[in-house]
């Protein structure tokens, strides 16, 4: 029985972890590995690996070692594959399937890019955006390629796309807009140019729209840049965020909106 397998019985209850377990029962009655449904497809090959895993790590650690391994892989590129987040996660593996042959097709990538290539798909293909609207609340959009695909693929090209937008991250004017429980103010609004800390020529807005279960509040300039204040800034908006979001001369007034949803 390999060692790993007793994972199944610690983890957070879920329907994943209760078919884990089954593969648990399954195998130590005696039935075959290559019987047990696991997101991995397992051949004999594979079959044979996982029945030689002995250590105490996650069942989805395990099966990325075996998957990459056995699609020829070397042992660089499995354990580079165990550290992102599929070697955390079984996601739909039908797609990440492709991905992980891709990987271990191309020995090359070095091992310190496998993580983020995987950031890059998993955003392309899966991650949805929140986009703020002018004014004030959140729009979500898709994800940028629902349809992403590895097919065609060179990994030249795919790793430039991948520094491309680590590199766009970096200078990315849209941040993450970030929610939570409201911090007890009451619905009120202010327009004042004279906020301790914000120049004469700007123009600073609170505006809570109504007492909800969640607050949310983003600074917007003119110009397009953007931050987010945390909430344990709540009552020194001004003065923490005046920082970022300073009007620039000639660029126009700021503009901070916190809405409770």
């Amino acid at each position: 029985m390999p060692t790993f397998l007793d994972k199944a019985w610690f983890a957070k209850r879920s329907e994943g972890a209760i078919e884990q377990q089954k593969w648990f029962i399954h195998v130590g009655s005696g039935g075959s590995v290559r019987d047990i449904k696991t997101p991995v497809h397992l051949r004999r090959r594979r079959a044979h690996e996982f029945m030689l895993r002995n250590n105490r790590e996650s069942i989805a650690h395990n099966l990325r070692w075996i998957q990459v391994l056995g699609m020829s892989g070397d042992q660089v590129t499995a354990k580079a594959v165990q550290s992102t987040r599929l070697g955390r996660h079984l996601d739909p593996d039908e797609f990440w399937s492709t991905v992980v042959l891709f990987l271990s097709s191309n020995p090359m990538i070095d091992p310190a890019l496998v993580g983020p290539v995987i950031d890059y798909v998993h955003h392309m293909r899966y991650a949805r955006r929140r986009i703020v609207r002018e004014g004030g609340g959140v729009d979500e959009a898709p994800a940028p390629q629902p349809s992403f695909t590895m097919k065609g693929r060179s990994a030249t090209k795919l790793l430039r796309q991948v520094e491309a937008w680590h590199s766009h991250l970096a200078r990315v004017q849209d941040v993450v807009f970030q929610s939570w429980q409201t911090c007890g103010l009451r619905p009120y609004e202010l327009d004042d140019e004279s906020v301790a800390g914000w120049p004469s020529s700007g123009t600073f807005c609170v505006k809570p729209e109504n007492e909800g279960a969640r607050a949310q509040m983003s600074c917007r300039r003119r110009d397009g840049h953007r931050c987010v204040v945390a909430p344990s800034r709540c009552g020194r908006l001004a003065r923490s965020c005046s920082g970022r979001c300073r009007p620039e001369h000639g660029r126009g007034a700021e503009r901070a909106t916190q809405a409770a949803r």
